[in-house]
């Protein structure tokens, strides 16, 4: 059995280049499911996500457990300022308490900009999107400026049950391919006429 030196790698044959990538590109998630008529992507499973990572964020925080927790108490209070006033953004609620209860150790950037995407967050559990963001706040202690928030139109939310299988039958049509598409179509006419 030969003995393997140092530099006995570069005599190695290399490895032959596969004729098909290992791992080939994902599509990002918005070609992969496209919207339509103004359904938006954003899903409760993903804004789940998104309030999971703010919450582990708070570990990194100085007292950021506290924060979150003072902040999820108010939630109610940010829904009711998104849906009320479109052109405040509702983080404007929670700067003149949260200064008083945590004092300086709110003021800092990196801790305003996780308040902010907890925000974000929050809201999009309950059914918000961004509607505009750099909105300049006046008179607030702890924001210079925020972002607005639009409820997001949810067809599964209307009785209306023909949007309902409308959306539902569009979402199944834009994942077949031509050829499967033509043969629905086939099949279809067959049954409707």
């Amino acid at each position: 059995m030969p003995i393997l030196t140092p530099n006995a790698f570069l005599t190695l044959p290399k490895p032959l280049k596969l004729l098909v990538p290992i791992h080939a590109p994902r599509q990002p998630a918005l070609e992969r499911w496209p919207s339509f008529k103004g359904v938006p992507m954003v899903t409760h499973q993903k804004a789940r996500r998104i309030l999971a990572k703010a919450k582990r964020a708070a570990k990194a925080i100085v007292r950021g457990d506290e924060i979150l927790e003072f902040v999820e108490e108010r939630k109610d209070q940010l829904v009711e300022a998104a849906m009320e006033d479109a052109d405040t953004p509702p983080v404007a609620i929670l700067g003149d308490p949260l200064h008083e209860e945590f004092g300086d150790d709110v003021l800092h950037l990196p801790v305003r900009q996780w308040i902010g995407s907890l925000v974000r967050a929050l809201l999009a559990v309950e059914g918000f999107e961004v509607q505009d963001t750099g909105i300049r706040i006046v008179g607030n202690v702890m924001f210079k400026s925020g972002t607005t928030y639009e409820r997001i139109h949810n067809p599964a939310d209307e009785d209306d049950e023909d949007k309902i299988l409308e959306t539902a039958f569009a979402h199944l049509v834009s994942g077949l391919n031509f050829r499967e598409q033509r043969s629905l179509r086939k099949v279809l006419d067959v049954e409707m006429s």
